[in-house]
């Protein structure tokens, strides 16, 4: 092998050096998977480790590998004058120098900083950090359960905004104030004041509490309790983490894509029964009401099947990408890639 090698050594190129000796420096801990080094041909600096396969193969078929000492030779003369370019330690990607910060004994790229700085508060050890072209996406039927759990999670503080209403309602109930009538919008027509204050209460809190939830979760956390569940995490497509406002962004998003889901739903539920209850279903008895709920109720199914295409858009996406994801610019990664 011909001495045309150099690599990188507290930021200065050492060599030239043959490939055999690249090779033992490697078994003594000199050389690192992130070592940059250099050779004529190469474009760039490299890591030893997009290159040491070749080196390696080209080395079985050379000179004895185990026989050769780790050199510390001095640059020379026609030479990399200079090592301008180092590995980000999150991304794993060469970047130059000028536009990188050095943490300890590391190099991070301006883009990745803050992305490493949530990471090691994360407690992630750096060679596990999820940088740029190593992002594992999760799939659809995880996120699913994700969204299971924090539907849980957010059922208690629902139900806490809904108390008021149902609490009137059931005391109006027991009062005899549900009248017999065939208008299956009765009860909406005649709630008095504070009924409505209390119905305006609970749709603005079921619209509202997981907006909030999810902006302070991912801002602060970058996951919810359902995706901490899964070991996955929120972040922009480059791997760094949400600011509260960017958070705030997707939240808004993600409300956006539940009504796309919920509202026309619940539009079809009302107008099925309002219509399947005065079309002579039945009688047009009071009777015949919880038909009528029936078929509004699969009315409501069908447009839920159809209408949740904003989620189901994870499924079959590059990146798995929901709706309220393509519209915020974020994605949804497994917390430690395998």
């Amino acid at each position: 092998m011909e001495p045309d090698w150099y690599y990188a050594h507290h930021n200065e190129p050492r060599g030239p050096i043959t490939g055999s000796e690249l090779l033992a420096l490697e078994r003594s801990g000199v050389l690192q998977p992130g070592t940059l080094v250099w050779k004529t041909g190469l474009a760039s600096w490299q890591p030893w480790s997009s290159v040491a396969d070749h080196v390696r193969v080209a080395g079985a078929g050379g000179a004895d590998v185990r026989s050769a000492g780790p050199p510390v030779v001095p640059a020379e003369t026609g030479g990399p004058a200079a090592v301008e370019m180092a590995v980000c330690a999150y991304s794993g990607q060469t970047r130059p120098i000028s536009l990188m910060v050095r943490y300890g004994d590391r190099w991070v790229s301006l883009e990745h900083k803050q992305a490493f700085l949530q990471s090691l508060r994360e407690g992630t050890p750096v060679g596990r950090m999820a940088g740029v072209g190593e992002l594992s996406y999760v799939g659809f039927w995880w996120r699913t359960l994700a969204m299971v759990v924090d539907v849980l999670v957010l059922m208690i503080p629902n139900a806490l905004v809904a108390l008021p209403y149902y609490y009137m309602a059931f005391r109006k109930a027991l009062a005899g104030g549900l009248a017999t009538t065939t208008d299956p919008l009765h009860e909406f027509k005649t709630m008095d004041g504070p009924m409505v204050a209390a119905y305006v209460l609970m749709m603005l809190g079921n619209m509202f509490i997981p907006l909030i939830y999810n902006t302070l979760m991912v801002g602060r956390f970058g996951a919810t309790v359902g995706k901490m569940a899964i070991g996955a995490r929120v972040v922009k497509p480059s791997g760094e983490p949400l600011t509260y406002l960017q958070a705030l962004g997707r939240g808004g998003a993600k409300l956006l894509n539940m009504l796309i889901w919920a509202v026309p739903g619940t539009i079809a539920f009302l107008v099925g029964s309002v219509i399947s209850f005065g079309s002579g279903v039945g009688t047009g008895v009071p009777e015949d009401l919880p038909v009528a709920m029936l078929a509004g109720l699969l009315v409501m199914l069908v447009w839920s099947v159809v209408g949740g295409f904003g989620y189901y858009m994870a499924g079959w996406t590059r990146r798995k990408q929901a709706l309220h994801d393509l519209i915020a610019r974020t994605v949804v990664v497994k917390k430690f890639p395998v």
